[in-house]
């Protein structure tokens, strides 16, 4: 009896879980084949929203759902990549319950059948944690492809359509008491126990048949995130044309962030389409969002990532083609409005703020239905970033509706989108949801993270000023401190100042109700940056009493003396200094078993950094060996028994041994020395420790041209561009003024510098490390030939004064400033002198010359042509220059008649007294 109980028991418990399986299982054969080009690009979380047909599918955490990934997370484009699956699942239907078969093909370069618990090769994803809390959401531009689950979410899916839907019915029972009976309300739950949900709803204000007044709300609630859409609208209708046209404006609310953003939005309805067009501006600026490390130089550096939501616009354009009903398509482009745009895992991070940001993103779909049994989709997506990224996905679907007859649902799909074309439609579409991107969508930056640091130590006499010595003091916003009751009550003050904040000790109280006082203060600092960043300090101040007098007859300052070896060390531990104090007193003698001696460390603002105890060593000889953290000048004092000794003080720099200290700059040639514009000019930049020893490590140099003069010392803009090479490269920063280069791991740079396009000027350059001090200048000359090598020249020169020919020397043409002429002509940036023939005389007769004879000058030019003397020696034979005196003459009915010779063609003419040439002075050498 027990056993055929317990048989009938098995038989109910194996019909129930067929019950369910015939509920809840439908069969559906897919075929998707994934067609990606590009390897990962961007990575971000997508939610999909409803498509044309407002339905919504959640991907749920199947077995399959690394494949799942890669036809619906878009963002992940793999190389070649096909997909295979095969599963049973089943859902509700308004014809009755579908079971449904999906097959997908997969083939990868590692890829394997995943019921063999074997993984499939996933894209690499760089700093994925990044990205976890961006809830950006995207539009599906493709009809959605269905795909299974278990059979526990299908009946927790099922179970909650139920409640949504009776939720929705009672909701507009509430609406219709205000009168709006064509209120839409959608509620949707995608996970249990109800952790995510999502309500939303239309509410007309103002209804007419052609007029439209609305609100649309949206509540949406997830895991990690909740959002809050609230907007207005209105649409108008226009029956006789058949479209609407509508305005929105909404405002966004992310509660777990506390970010807010606006948004302006148009549409416009035609039978057959639907466009919508919305404008996105944030109303909050920068919050941080969270900390990450990023690799540097091979040194790990924190920053704070910033984020504020991005201002952007999308279109959305969905509709079908009036011939062809069964064929739906979507488009979509979303495009981010912004500055600046840098990929996080593309960009080398030398700069202090870098952006983040998404990529603008096309998408178009298309979804053909040939009847209720069978579909096809087809979906192509483009990114828009450093490099063009595309993905492309091809879908085949079919049904079986296995709890009724096949005919019933054959078409149904054709019909019903056949009615959108009526323009009673329009006007029901008037209460359909506004399209837009409900999730805020941000924007990232990386700012280095708060490294600002204090003095945390002040010992100094009453009314002293003093300095906190805030590093990063520009970054500061606010300074808050507590527990200053009693500091302020004794007089002490704080000062904010541009550069630092002053701190100025209260007097000194040496009792307070026959009870010693301390005269220390500790203080809590709190520090605020741009960025809204906190920081909080412990400060504590001990205020001295006032130095009492000397005792001379014991310690002899000007006998005594200090010393430290050496006086410039290293910041390290390893390396310390030895500092010596020889006590004498004012009879010459030791003076010994001193008590309390101290050397301290003071910098230039005369705080108290260190205090080092010091042995006597010898007889009347103290010492202790010192060391610190800070980078700078110091003083060494010493203080025996609270008594500041201020006449013993040595200075003493501590120092990278990477830091630099000196720019040194040696080069192939004098750096002053007349470099022609021919020549290359190699320069070698060393850079030093304060030890004169080479740093080791790479450092940023940036070249300046500082001025640019000619020989008279006048600025000139007309010269050509100097080229400063390294290895053929050079890194222009701004108007081709500044270039910077690295030196390699030595601190050496090596520059070729040249000025081929010059005019003879002097170049003024200088050589700085950013962010410091240190800089060196040297000037440059590139001589040209066009131009003498004299004061009186307008720019640097090298030109032939005189040119030998045949034991005759010929004395190039005077400039303008050297001998003044009856006329001068401009020529190549130099004035120069042309003569009258008696002044052409007299001219030679100063320089112990005389002109040229005929004979002389045809021998000349037939030897040296005008390009020669142009282009070898520079000298002026060009055009108006051509024509030149000769000692030749002649009279003729009493006039007298000068020969002149062309070197343009070695021809002679005859010229009058007053007329003004080109002169040459000959000598002859014997």
């Amino acid at each position: 009896m027990k056993k055929n109980t317990f048989y009938k028991i098995l038989k109910l418990k194996k019909n129930i879980i067929y019950f369910l399986l015939l509920c809840f299982y439908s069969v559906e054969i897919i075929f998707a084949i994934n067609l990606p080009n590009n390897s990962v690009l961007n990575i971000n979380k997508i939610h999909h929203k409803e498509n044309f047909q407002n339905t919504h599918q959640k991907i749920n955490n199947t077995n399959a759902s690394n494949i799942k990934k890669l036809i619906y997370n878009h963002q992940y484009f793999i190389h070649k990549m096909y997909l295979k699956s095969l599963k049973l699942s089943s859902y509700h239907h308004q014809h009755g319950i579908i079971l449904s078969i999906q097959k997908d093909i997969v083939l990868c370069k590692k890829g394997n059948d995943i019921y063999n618990n074997i993984s499939i090769e996933q894209p690499y994803i760089e700093n994925e944690d990044m990205w976890k809390n961006d809830t950006t959401e995207y539009y599906h531009p493709v009809h959605h492809i269905p795909y299974t689950s278990d059979l526990y979410n299908r009946i927790f899916r099922y179970f909650s359509e139920k409640i949504s839907a009776k939720m929705e019915k009672n909701i507009k029972k509430i609406f219709s008491l205000w009168h709006t009976h064509n209120s839409i309300v959608n509620i949707s739950f995608n996970k249990y126990p109800f952790s995510s949900w999502k309500i939303k709803f239309l509410l007309p204000i103002k209804d007419k048949n052609n007029y439209l007044l609305f609100t649309q709300n949206n509540f949406t609630i997830n895991e990690d995130s909740q959002h809050i859409n609230s907007g207005l609208g209105i649409r108008k209708i226009s029956t006789k044309h058949h479209f609407l046209l509508g305005i929105n404006n909404f405002l966004d609310y992310d509660y777990t962030t506390n970010d807010y953003r606006l948004s302006l939005g148009l549409e416009f309805w035609k039978s057959f389409i639907k466009l919508s067009s919305n404008v996105y501006f944030r109303l909050n600026n920068w919050k941080q969002f969270k900390n990450h490390i990023f690799t540097i130089n091979n040194k790990k550096i924190t920053y704070d990532i910033f984020a504020r939501p991005a201002n952007s616009i999308d279109v959305i354009l969905e509709g079908y083609l009036p011939k062809i009903p069964q064929m739906i398509f979507n488009v979509k482009f979303t495009k981010f409005l912004q500055k600046k745009q840098a990929i996080l895992h593309h960009h080398q991070y030398d700069d202090n703020e870098l952006y983040i940001l998404k990529p603008s993103k096309l998408a178009f779909g298309l979804h053909y239905r040939l009847n209720s049994l069978l579909y096809f989709d087809f979906l192509r997506e483009q990114t828009f970033v450093d490099h063009n990224g595309n993905n492309t996905i091809f879908g085949i679907g079919l049904n079986f509706n296995l709890n009724g007859p096949i005919y019933h649902r054959l078409d149904n799909f054709i019909r019903a989108v056949k009615t959108f074309n009526n323009s009673n439609n329009i006007i029901d579409n008037k209460y359909d949801f506004v399209k837009r991107n409900n999730i805020i969508t941000f924007e990232y930056k990386k700012v280095k993270s708060l490294n600002i640091h204090m003095l945390n130590n002040i010992t100094n006499y009453p009314k002293t000023i003093n300095y906190l010595k805030i590093h990063d003091y520009q970054l500061i916003k606010n300074i808050t401190f507590h527990n200053v009751s009693d500091f302020m009550k004794n007089n002490g003050l704080f000062i904010l100042q541009q550069d630092d904040c002053v701190v100025i000790l209260p007097k000194y109280i040496h009792k307070i109700n026959s009870k010693t006082y301390s005269n220390t203060y500790n203080i809590k600092v709190t520090i605020e940056d741009i960025y809204q960043r906190e920081k909080s300090f412990s400060l504590t101040i001990r205020v001295l009493p006032k130095t009492k007098p000397i005792k001379v007859n014991k310690i002899d300052i000007k006998k005594s003396s200090l010393q430290i070896k050496p006086n410039n060390i290293y910041i390290d531990y390893k390396n310390k200094c030895t500092v010596l104090f020889t006590a004498k007193s004012n009879n010459n003698t030791a003076v010994t078993h001193l008590k309390h001696v101290k050397f301290i460390m003071k910098d230039k603002d005369n705080h108290i950094i260190n205090s080092f105890h010091a042995k006597e060593k010898y007889p009347g000889i103290y010492s202790a060996n010192i060391h610190n953290d800070f980078i700078g000048s110091f003083t060494i004092q010493v203080k025996i028994n609270d008594i500041y000794y201020t006449e013993l003080s040595k200075k003493i720099i501590f120092f990278d041994e990477n830091q630099v200290a000196y720019l040194n700059i040696y080069d192939q040639k004098k750096l002053y020395e007349k470099n022609t514009i021919h020549d290359h000019v190699v320069l070698k930049i060393h850079l030093l420790n304060l030890n004169h020893q080479p740093v080791h490590k790479a450092y940023n140099i940036v070249v300046s041209i500082l001025s640019i003069n000619d020989r008279q010392g006048k600025n000139r803009t007309d010269s050509g561009k100097l080229h400063i090479l390294n290895n053929n490269k050079v890194n222009l920063l701004s108007n081709n003024t500044k270039s910077q280069f690295i030196t390699n791991n030595d601190g050496i740079l090596q520059l070729d510098i040249a000025d081929p396009d010059g005019i003879g000027v002097k170049t003024k350059i200088s050589f700085s490390i950013p962010q410091t001090n240190i800089t060196s200048d040297i000037s440059l000359i590139y001589a040209v030939p066009t131009s003498p090598d004299t004061d009186k020249a307008n720019m640097y020169g090298y030109m032939n004064d005189d040119i030998y020919y045949n034991h005759i020397t010929l004395h190039r043409p005077p400039l303008y400033a050297e001998y003044a002429g009856d006329r001068k002509i401009f020529y190549l940036n130099e004035f120069w002198s042309v003569f009258t023939i008696h002044k052409a005389q007299t001219y030679c007769k100063s320089l112990h010359r005389s002109l040229p004879t005929r004979e002389t000058m045809t021998v000349f030019n037939e030897n040296y042509s005008t390009n020669n003397l142009f282009n070898k020696y520079g000298w002026p034979y060009k055009n108006i220059f051509s024509n030149i005196w000769t000692a030749n003459q002649y009279t003729k009915n009493d006039m007298e008649y000068y020969f002149y010779i062309s070197i343009m063609n070695n021809k002679y003419y005859r010229g009058l007294s007053s007329s003004a040439y080109n002169v040459l002075c000959e000598n002859i050498i014997k």
